[in-house]
C-alpha cells in the first residue's frame, strides 16, 4: 500500500514493547494527543484520537526476529489531522506539563512523515504474540520479491483486545 504524507507526534526509545520505557513514552504520548483533543474540541474540531503506530528497527545484521526485544529500537506515533499544527501541539504540550506534570511530554516530536510504499499489519492482542504478526510480513515479504535478510524497519498498528 501506499502512505501519504502525514502529521504525527512521536517519541523514540528502546527495549521490549510493554516495558517500563515502553509504557512510559506511550503514556507521554498518548496525554499529548488527547491534550490536542482537548483543545480543538473547545475551537469547535472535535477528532478521535488515533490509534498507536510503532516503527521498529534493530542495530544489528541479524534478522529482526533473531534479535532479544531488549536491542529494539522504536518511534511510536500518533496520526492526527490535517488541522492540527505543531503551534496547537505546543500550546497543548505546555497544558499537559502544567495540569498532568508529565515532564516525559517533552520528548514527543511533531512532524511529518510520508511512508511512501510499505506492507502494514494490524495486530490484535498482545505484544508477546507479536512476531507471529512479524511472520506473516515476512511471508508476504518474500511472495513479491522485496525481501533482504536484514531489516531496517517494521511497522506495526497496535490494538489491545
Amino acid at each position: 500500500m501506499e502512505i501519504e504524507e502525514g502529521k504525527f507526534l512521536t517519541i523514540e526509545g528502546s527495549g521490549a514493547p510493554g516495558g517500563d520505557e515502553f509504557q512510559a513514552k506511550v503514556g507521554a504520548l498518548y496525554s499529548l494527543a488527547y491534550g490536542i483533543k482537548i483543545l480543538m474540541k473547545k475551537e469547535g474540531k472535535d477528532f478521535t484520537v488515533a490509534k498507536l503506530e510503532g516503527l521498529w528497527w534493530v542495530d544489528s545484521d541479524k534478522p529482526f526476529i533473531e534479535v532479544p526485544q531488549k536491542e529494539w529500537r522504536w518511534k511510536l506515533l500518533i496520526r492526527q489531522p490535517e488541522f492540527v499544527t505543531p503551534e496547537i501541539a505546543e500550546k497543548a504540550r505546555q497544558e499537559v506539563i502544567k495540569n498532568k506534570k508529565i515532564d516525559l511530554v517533552n520528548e514527543v516530536k511533531f512532524e511529518k512523515m510520508k511512508e511512501g510504499k510499505c506492507i502494514q499489519v494490524l495486530h490484535i492482542g498482545p505484544y508477546s504474540t507479536e512476531a507471529e504478526s512479524w511472520k506473516k510480513i515476512i511471508k508476504l515479504m518474500k511472495m513479491v520479491f522485496i525481501m533482504r535478510f536484514t531489516f531496517l524497519t517494521h511497522k506495526m498498528l497496535h490494538q489491545k483486545n
